[in-house]
């Protein structure tokens, strides 16, 4: 009996342990995760309306008042975006930008910042390639995240790339935005979310040049997608209960939702360091899960996957009843 006691509260911590990892517990200093939890269903294409303030990083780039681009918010004052939506910029055109947070309609103004500095990569190459499409605005004005509709991504590790196969094919991502709802067609009036998973289908590699800095996502046979207007927003994936890695930016593609035609998305981790060098101190890359002190327990990866974790709480929880019946 006593033997059967003690299995029984070491499983019961470590289904505490599995369940708390990657926990979203909102506060203004957790990156990914968002007051008011996203709904996971289904330039967006195929996409639904966005549950409010459920993507609180999310940004509007506006010129002259009118919508540009999507950027997103990693810092209480920088926001990563594309470089082709500040195509022959000069800063004598700074005033011309200004850049909404917190709104779900596209042309409400909640909380609207102009730019100190709009830093395009220096390699961008805009001639069909779309190679180093990346660009970092450092806003004029502190986000103070304790808006609970407004708040930041976490990012990856710069050392996650692993030659470009990192997220693995298949893994499902998200995208958000206020683009055109088809080719050419009308922009959206809210935020739309569509899924989208990682892919390298044929019609990936007839565009990506450069793998380790750039990324598909798509279905092959189309139907979901960013779109025009979609341009420098967040691509992301949920590293578990809830809380959202930035991953992509929103680069380019052929079309929107065509078949075999994913979109191509700027990665992120390729990045890691020229976005520290400009901010001249390290962004924060992962999630903390408490605002308290705590020892880290390192586990196998591969029970730190989202469907693992669920999978492993679940056997610990049925070895853990059958140890109560027991030992009742």
């Amino acid at each position: 009996m006593t033997i059967s006691y003690l299995i029984h509260i070491t499983l019961l911590f470590f289904i505490l342990l599995i369940s708390s990892i990657n926990s979203c517990k909102w506060s203004p200093t957790q990156c990914g995760c968002a007051h008011t939890p996203p709904s996971l269903h289904q330039r967006i294409v195929g996409g639904v309306a966005a549950k409010e303030h459920s993507w609180p990083w999310i940004v509007a780039i506006r010129q002259y008042n009118s919508h540009l681009c999507g950027g997103v918010l990693i810092s209480d004052r920088h926001v990563l975006t594309a470089a082709h939506c500040f195509l022959n910029y000069h800063p004598s055109m700074i005033n011309a930008f200004t850049f909404a947070m917190g709104h779900h309609g596209r042309s409400e103004n909640i909380f609207i910042s102009k730019a100190k500095r709009i830093i395009n990569h220096k390699s961008y190459d805009s001639n069909g390639r779309n190679i180093h499409d990346i660009a970092l605005v450092e806003l004029d004005r502190i986000i103070d995240f304790n808006n609970k509709n407004i708040g930041f991504i976490c990012l990856p590790s710069a050392d996650i790339n692993n030659n470009g196969i990192y997220p693995p094919l298949g893994t499902p991502t998200w995208v958000v935005g206020w683009g055109h709802t088809s080719f050419h067609g009308t922009p959206s009036t809210v935020l739309l979310q569509v899924s989208v998973p990682i892919t390298n289908n044929k019609g990936c590699t007839a565009k990506v040049t450069l793998p380790a800095k750039q990324l598909c996502a798509g279905l092959d046979q189309g139907g979901k997608d960013s779109c025009q207007g979609d341009s420098g927003g967040p691509l992301v994936l949920d590293k578990g209960q809830g809380i959202f890695e930035l991953i992509g930016i929103v680069s380019f593609g052929e079309g929107c939702a065509y078949v075999m035609k994913p979109g191509i998305y700027t990665r992120v981790s390729g990045y890691i360091d020229w976005i520290n060098d400009l901010v001249k101190k390290p962004i924060t890359h992962t999630a903390n899960t408490s605002n308290t002190p705590h020892t880290t327990v390192v586990l196998p990866q591969a029970l730190l996957s989202n469907g693992n974790q669920r999978k492993l709480s679940c056997i610990l929880f049925i070895f853990s009843s059958k140890f109560i019946i027991n030992f009742k």
